[in-house]
């Protein structure tokens, strides 16, 4: 997996002070968000790796295999999970890169924090479609419809909702009572209810396979998104004196903030209804709400 890709080149898409000065805001929340990615998605990729141990010292009382696969299997379940929360945060790079493009978040965490919240895959496409990102668009719809991407969330969703899965490696279930019964002729077997199965050396392949693609196709939304000069730019103290944010945080702040959450409170509280219902007042408003300083332009980079 390491070899395929070096997500660690994500890392350093971290903003820092210059970052702050020379790129508009959406650019440096954007950033913030490919370094969530980053972390969870080495999470999962330490947990996949961590399968593969032999040794596990003090962890286990007695290194036989149902506690070595006891392991596996936890591990396997913690990168299951952490690529999943990764597919929800790549989402969220794209909705702050289409979103609001003032300094409030900078000045105000928690409506970073809020704005989080509200991505959802439609509200997500409906962004992306006004915009006129339909290369984006169908990107992420390739991705997450796969087969692969399906059976990865699917099974995710199953742990998440509905139950535990069980490994044979571990334990035993028993699909059927251990006697039959016979009356009038008729033959009555009772079943059991038994969770879903869960093969560790199956799944660890399907999980290595969901690695490769998932780092393609979070690159790919890198290269959309991040300026191509963004990692080169260097720290400059005569550049890194934020007069236009001061400006906003002293003057216009307070009215920006009250226009935002008035935005927030019209379109986001039924789901993707409300801008259904009147989506060129919405298209309005963002142009409004996300663009306040320097509109940008989709670029394909």
């Amino acid at each position: 997996m390491e070899d395929h890709c070096d997500i660690h080149k994500w890392a350093e898409y971290r903003p820092f002070e210059q970052h702050y000065e020379t790129f508009e805001p959406h650019v440096v929340y954007t950033a913030n968000k490919i370094i969530d990615v980053y972390y969870t998605f080495a999470s999962a990729r330490s947990y996949l790796s961590d399968y593969e141990c032999e040794e596990f010292g003090q962890i286990i009382t007695e290194h036989d295999e149902i506690h070595i696969n006891f392991l596996r299997s936890k591990y396997l379940q913690a990168a299951l999970a952490h690529y999943n929360y990764a597919i929800d945060l790549s989402w969220q790079v794209l909705w702050f890169y289409t979103g609001d493009n003032s300094y409030l978040f900078m000045e105000k965490p928690k409506l970073f924090e809020k704005y989080s919240t509200l991505c959802t895959e439609k509200r997500l496409y409906f962004k992306l479609r006004i915009n006129k990102m339909d290369d984006i668009k169908e990107h992420i719809s390739e991705f997450f419809n796969s087969d692969l991407t399906q059976e990865v969330r699917e099974t995710y969703n199953y742990v998440k909702h509905r139950g535990s899965l069980h490994t044979d490696e571990i334990s035993r279930e028993h699909e059927y009572y251990m006697m039959s019964y016979t009356e009038n002729e008729n033959y009555f077997l009772p079943r059991m209810l038994t969770r879903r199965k869960f093969n560790l050396e199956e799944f660890k392949d399907i999980l290595i396979d969901f690695d490769i693609s998932f780092s393609d196709y979070f690159q790919q939304i890198i290269k959309w998104t991040m300026p191509y000069n963004y990692i080169e730019t260097k720290f400059n103290m005569f550049n890194c004196i934020p007069r236009e944010r001061m400006k906003f945080h002293f003057y216009e702040m307070e009215n920006y903030e009250k226009l935002f959450n008035e935005h927030i409170k019209l379109f986001y509280s039924n789901d993707i209804d409300s801008i259904n219902q009147n989506p060129n007042k919405y298209i309005k408003d963002t142009n409004l709400v996300g663009a306040y300083y320097n509109p940008r332009k989709f670029k394909n980079i």
